[in-house]
């Protein structure tokens, strides 16, 4: 008799890691250095009055401004805001933090008399904690990593680790890279996560949910570091890009034009943890676009990625590229979904699609879903796993939620389609492969390439199949 998979040890890793996670990150917002402090390298004025700090100065190159401080923590109702009223054409700030230090955001971080949405680069290797308060006001995109420095155009670097007593060399040239160091600090993201719900059609709604970490409409959110840990975190990015990455040893290429990063040049990836009801949100008309890159993605207690586009132009895609494992396992004593990477079209375009990338995926209590509402196409599933694909059992609290790649229609538009490709497929106990037509739309088609086995065991009504 084949040992169940929920006594693997990686499940049991992935279990322990989660407590231990939960735990510590918890922990991270206590030793919290409630200030912000210049370093003197940049010409920042900083003026503290109580918890709020105002930001002047730095310095300006062309549409570029750069600060750089010692200390940058914001505590509980506190508020870090750049006042622009010297610098008001700038449309970019880059921020390092040179101390050593943690940054503890459970604040405000906003922008003030600018003439340009800003967008704000924030960079401290030594690691970076969002509190359950955690909020940007900036009008741009917002990018907070551990790398240790900005890599430039012209070959300018903005460094953390090395930024010398004399004022830097500064640049009015693009960044186009991250240059990370062996051991990045972390990133975590704290919250009371995110309620998924299905309305009474089927589509996705959310309660209870706080903003979390939000940037207007359009615009961009990126956490490049070390481990990514969403404790409860909710990050929101409607119709723009979101981009998790977890990397060491290397440079992260960046093109600011389309948002994109490339880690070709990276030696070593970190992990990507999810849990208690984490929120990665990309909905929108039209919807945004993710990328979650790293070593083991873990997304559990009923946690996931969703893209509900709302519009009738083309969604992005849910991209997730995993270099040894993706697993999604185990939910909340009181969740109500499994879990997910969801992705939902309720108009006249095309569905965003779900591309998933790794070299082992367990799907234990959890699943890809794409869900068509309107007249246009549903998004489409495709999963390459070059080891094996273990899909077992349904959520313990929620027996309707079963582990599953699924594609169900409930408009008028055509299903999506599941291309399935791996060594090993391993469904059992529940769980399965499935397009489903619920209304006048056709049905999606399911593709499956193991080169070595399918196995299905169980007792399973679904395993492989399609439905109308």
């Amino acid at each position: 008799m084949r040992a169940m998979s929920n006594d693997k040890p990686r499940s049991v890793y992935a279990f322990l890691s989660t407590v231990t996670i939960g735990f510590l990150s918890s922990a991270l917002v206590l030793p919290a250095i409630a200030q912000v402090t210049s370093d003197g390298t940049t010409n920042t004025i900083v003026n503290p009055s109580g918890n709020n700090f105002t930001i002047l100065n730095g310095i300006e190159k062309g549409n570029n401004l750069f600060h750089s401080f010692s200390n940058f923590s914001v505590p509980t109702g506190g508020s870090a805001t750049f006042n622009l009223i010297n610098t008001p054409n700038i449309t970019t700030i880059f921020s390092r933090v040179t101390g050593g230090n943690v940054s503890n955001i459970d604040g405000l971080i906003s922008t003030l008399n600018n003439n340009n949405p800003v967008s704000l680069f924030l960079l401290n290797p030594s690691g970076i904690v969002f509190g359950p308060n955690a909020s940007l006001n900036i009008g741009g995109s917002f990018l907070a990593t551990t790398a240790n420095s900005i890599k430039f155009a012209d070959g300018t670097e903005f460094s953390a680790t090395n930024p010398g007593g004399a004022p830097p060399l500064l640049t009015i040239s693009v960044p186009i890279g991250l240059q990370m160091g062996q051991n990045p600090g972390s990133i975590t993201v704290q919250n009371t996560g995110a309620t998924l719900i299905n309305n009474a059609n089927g589509s996705a709604g959310l309660k209870n949910t706080p903003t979390g970490l939000k940037v207007t409409s359009g615009n961009n959110l990126a956490l490049l570091g070390g481990t990514i840990t969403l404790d409860g975190g909710v990050l929101n990015a409607a119709s723009g890009h979101m981009e998790l990455g977890s990397a060491s040893a290397g440079i992260v290429n960046l093109n600011t034009a389309t948002w994109k990063f490339d880690y070709a040049n990276i030696q070593q990836f970190r992990d990507i943890l999810f849990s208690n009801k984490s929120l990665a949100n990309i909905s929108g008309s039209p919807a945004g676009s993710i990328h979650l890159q790293g070593r083991d993605i873990n997304i559990t207690g009923s946690s996931g990625v969703l893209l509900v586009n709302q519009g009738n132009q083309q969604s992005g895609n849910i991209v997730v590229d995993a270099s040894r494992l993706l697993e999604m396992q185990g939910e909340t004593s009181m969740g109500t979904s499994q879990n997910y990477l969801r992705t939902e079209n309720i108009n006249t375009a095309i569905g965003g699609n779900i591309v998933v990338s790794a070299p082992q995926i367990m799907l234990l209590d959890g699943g890809f879903l794409a869900r068509n509402f309107g007249a246009g196409s549903g998004g489409n599933i495709s999963v390459n796993a070059m080891n094996s694909i273990e899909m077992n059992g349904v959520a313990p609290n929620n027996p309707t939620a079963t582990s599953a790649i699924t594609t169900t229609n409930f408009g008028s538009g055509p299903g999506g389609n599941i291309q399935v490709s791996t060594g090993k497929l391993i469904i059992e106990n529940g769980a399965g492969i499935m397009n489903t037509s619920r209304s006048t739309g056709t049905t999606g088609n399911s593709t499956v390439n193991a080169s070595d086995s399918i196995e299905l065991i169980g007792e399973n009504p679904v395993n492989l199949s399609t439905t109308k």
